[in-house]
């Protein structure tokens, strides 16, 4: 079998997109080998590299010409991702702190009190349990409008990195312990500027592109 021979284009769809993938010069053969012996394979059988280093060389220098057309094209796409992220973290914000949380102080005379003001700036007096009552009524609305998955994946990350031990202790027993200094905590978070912490959106779209289509690309064969 002439294994240079000409390539449909099935099989350069096949070999660039597992390029693109990242995926290594062996594990491609590999592929190759899996779908004969499960009677997929569409075009031929092949047992040495020599083709698909070919073609590796081809996506890289066209992809080396194309590095500052992506890096433009993603740059403002990484941008916008951004600012919609910021804004979900601070909506998300808003909403745990409903039912007045964004006024609620500690009691100065009596530090295991807090006061917490209406609408119309009225104050009344709560223990750590109403406190903590109001909160768990907050995130249970946060989960149903957002999900627990979202809220866990993407806003967690950053409130953790406000509050180091909830890494540690988990947050719901830092919710139930300490429901005043995490509400301090929220209250940063719905400040874009204040947001810390790394959560799978904060890696950019750049680090979700295939490894050969990042701006930066570096790749092992």
């Amino acid at each position: 079998m002439n294994e240079n021979g000409k390539l449909e284009r099935e099989e350069l769809s096949f070999l660039y997109k597992s390029i693109l993938e990242g995926r290594s010069d062996s594990d491609i053969l590999n592929e190759y080998a899996y779908l004969s012996d499960i009677g997929q394979l569409k075009f031929p059988l092949r047992t040495n590299d020599n083709l698909i280093k070919d073609r590796r060389m081809e996506m890289e220098i066209v992809l080396e010409v194309l590095k500052d057309s992506i890096k433009q094209a993603v740059q403002p796409l990484m941008v916008k991702q951004r600012e919609e992220h910021f804004a979900q973290v601070a909506e998300i914000s808003g909403a745990l702190l409903e039912n007045n949380l964004t006024k609620v102080r500690r009691d100065k005379l009596d530090g295991a009190r807090y006061i917490i003001y209406n609408g119309n700036n009225i104050p009344r007096n709560l223990n750590k349990w109403q406190l903590l009552d109001l909160l768990r009524k907050n995130i249970d609305n946060v989960y149903r409008r957002y999900t627990i998955d979202v809220f866990d994946q993407y806003y967690l990350p950053h409130l953790k990195a406000l509050m180091p031990e909830m890494e540690t202790q988990g947050f719901w027993p830092q919710v139930e312990t300490e429901p005043y200094e995490v509400i301090m905590k929220i209250q940063e978070l719905t400040k874009r500027e204040n947001l810390k912490g790394v959560c799978p959106l904060c890696d950019g779209l750049e680090n979700q592109l295939p490894p050969l289509l990042r701006p930066d690309y570096s790749y092992v064969a």
